[in-house]
């Protein structure tokens, strides 16, 4: 297991002012999947008052080219497909179809997006000091740490995980996925699996 010895401390609070963070990832695993999403949001006194959210162009492809995507090209088979289509394929498509079905995010939409580097420094400046909240907060804070440390940076903040005090004030509830979450306080969440709406909810 990796060590982020300057990660923040996971905190049970409720503080006046923080950030809601959500990110949205091509996959789950640290070592080889990419941010493709992130929002931040400064809550103060239960206001919003101010907000920083991009889509993220994946360094690399993540897409899976299936039997059916073969076939809407006009071949039978893999092996009939010419090396240039299969590349031009790979170029346009980032992200994989359980991806674009989950969060909405289209391949599309993150040819045209920066790369994460470019948004690193305008990230780490908004969340400042700042409490980070967020739901299952240790899966974002995992991938944001990795992302800042690969540019010298250090994400120290410390972090609420909703999902850690719903389990201790819901205990009856099944389960404590942040849609179960929203559907019991009658939350109105619009996109889920999308990082505003997340970090919204």
């Amino acid at each position: 297991m990796k060590t982020r010895e300057h990660k923040g401390n996971s905190i049970i609070a409720f503080p006046n002012e923080y950030i809601s963070i959500d990110i949205e990832t091509t996959g789950l695993d640290f070592d080889y999947d990419e941010i493709i999403e992130i929002s931040a949001i400064l809550v103060r006194n239960g206001a919003i008052v101010d907000q920083y959210s991009s889509l993220v162009k994946p360094h690399h492809s993540h897409a899976f080219l299936t039997l059916s995507d073969i076939n809407k090209l006009g071949f039978n088979c893999f092996s009939e497909m010419p090396e240039d289509l299969e590349k031009e394929f790979f170029e346009t498509h980032l992200i994989p179809q359980y991806i674009e079905s989950l969060t909405g995010i289209s391949n599309s939409e993150l040819l045209n997006a920066p790369y994460i580097e470019s948004i690193l420094p305008n990230i780490f400046s908004f969340l400042g000091t700042h409490i980070l909240v967020g739901h299952n907060i240790h899966f974002d804070i995992n991938f944001l740490y990795d992302a800042f440390e690969n540019a010298g940076l250090y994400l120290k903040n410390d972090f609420v995980d909703t999902m850690r005090i719903s389990k201790k004030l819901l205990p009856d509830l099944p389960h404590h996925r942040l849609k179960d979450v929203v559907d019991k306080y009658k939350i109105s969440q619009d996109c889920a699996h999308r990082a505003y709406a997340d970090a919204s909810a």
